[in-house]
Order: structure tokens, then C-alpha cells, then sequence
């Protein structure tokens, strides 16, 4: 089952040129779920440090006209990807891929990736939750 290997993602450690938040994500669709269209979601220059500064809410929104929906939390399901804001700046600042019943796959920034329930930290940040049109 696709969700037992979950744990081929755990551990990994933080870093710019590898993993980070949306590559453990998009690495998770693709060789788990054999979905690519992630890729489309975040600029070629993704291996910078500061890549998440060329993307925009907005531009999360236009990616999911074409690949995904947006769901409520309340409706959130195993895979979807979770994006979360900074309200100072108004922009993405981290992905998560949520796991029921309200936990998420995630890496942080000089951490290693982890499973971890969703707490009020995070919902606070939460801006929006997508679910992959081929998972629909």
C-alpha cells in the first residue's frame, strides 16, 4: 500500500540542494503515486536557497486551475499538499503533505523530515489545501 511507504521519507535531512519541504513532496508523488505534474508548481531555480521567494500564493492558485482543487481541511484526505503562508509577508513559506486523521509528512529548515500531528502552530499558517486532480 502506498501509504506504508511513507516511512522511505522520514529521516531525511534538511538541505537546499536536495531535500527541502516541496522536494520531499513532489519526490513522494512521483515515485510513489507516479504523478509529475508537481514539477510545474515551483520555478527551475528550485535548488536555490531562496526559490520560495520566486513563487507566489497566487501562482499556487493558477497551478491548481489545471492540476488540483482546493480543499477544506474538514475534507482533507491522505496525499494532499498542504501550502502554508507568512502573514507578515503573504507568501508560501513551507509545504506539508497532509496524512489522516489530521497529521502531516513535512521538513523543516535545519530539521529532518518527519510525520507529526497538525497543530494550532501550524493551522494558523495553513493557506490552503490541494488535492491532486488524478487523486480525485
Amino acid at each position: 500500500m502506498v501509504r506504508e511507504n511513507i516511512v522511505n521519507y522520514l529521516g531525511l535531512q534538511h538541505n537546499y540542494l536536495g531535500n527541502n519541504c516541496f522536494t520531499i513532496i513532489h519526490d513522494f508523488y512521483k515515485n510513489e503515486l507516479n504523478i509529475d505534474s508537481l514539477e510545474k508548481l515551483i520555478p527551475p531555480n528550485i535548488k536555490s536557497r531562496k526559490w520560495m521567494k520566486d513563487i507566489s500564493l497566487q501562482d499556487i492558485d493558477n497551478w491548481a486551475l489545471e492540476y488540483g482543487i482546493k480543499v477544506p481541511l474538514t475534507d482533507a484526505q491522505d496525499f494532499d499538499v498542504m501550502v502554508f503562508r507568512s502573514h507578515k509577508l503573504n507568501r508560501p513559506i513551507h509545504f506539508g503533505m497532509f496524512l489522516k486523521p489530521c497529521n502531516m509528512l513535512h521538513l523543516e529548515e535545519g530539521r529532518t523530515s518527519r510525520y507529526e500531528s497538525i497543530g494550532n502552530e501550524w493551522i494558523d499558517g495553513l493557506y490552503a489545501i490541494y488535492r491532486h486532480k488524478s487523486l480525485v
